[in-house]
């Protein structure tokens, strides 16, 4: 003999097992906030994770574990939302995290400039070398030069205000 299951029960079931796998796609929903490449000039390379480093385009997206590298002479930029993030020749940026509310940039070597227009871009952004991390306090412009000398990161200010952490000190710039 063969058990049945009554209607209710197999309509809670179903209820149950539907309510689960709609709670798990949300969970992985990816985030609503991505960069896009906007300009490049030269040879630049993105590397998404582990994968193989790939000529950039224009509008390429740009997301958490991506890694921008330019070659000698070359140019890219990339925003994300009310920011720009221009990398200079001889330079390699990884995105460690870009989602709704962080921007974090780490600058393995070279130069990177990045301008922020609009408060709310503002929120969460953060760019770290091996020597220091740095974070706008208010709309402006800041440029970063890292390895150029030994264990040596240089911030320079151009517009607005900047926090600089290093291993010994703070600074406001």
């Amino acid at each position: 003999m063969r058990p049945t299951l009554s209607f209710p029960l197999l309509n809670t079931v179903c209820a149950v097992l539907l309510a689960s796998a709609c709670s798990f796609a949300l969970a992985q929903d990816p985030p609503s906030r991505v960069g896009r490449i906007s300009t490049v000039e030269g040879q630049v390379l993105v590397r998404a994770g582990d994968g193989e480093a790939q000529n950039a385009l224009l509008n390429w997206p740009v997301t958490t574990d991506n890694r921008l590298t330019t070659l000698r002479g070359a140019l890219a930029e990339f925003r994300v939302g009310g920011a720009a993030v221009r990398l200079d020749g001889d330079s390699e940026l990884e995105v460690s995290e870009l989602d709704d509310d962080r921007l974090r940039l780490h600058l393995g070597y070279g130069s990177v400039s990045v301008r922020v227009r609009s408060p709310d871009a503002l929120r969460g952004l953060e760019l770290t070398t091996a020597q220091a991390r740095v974070t706008l306090t208010q709309p402006g412009w800041v440029r970063i030069d890292a390895g150029r000398q030994p264990d040596t990161s240089v911030v320079s200010v151009l517009e607005g205000v900047a926090d600089v952490d290093g291993a010994t000190a703070s600074v406001t710039l």
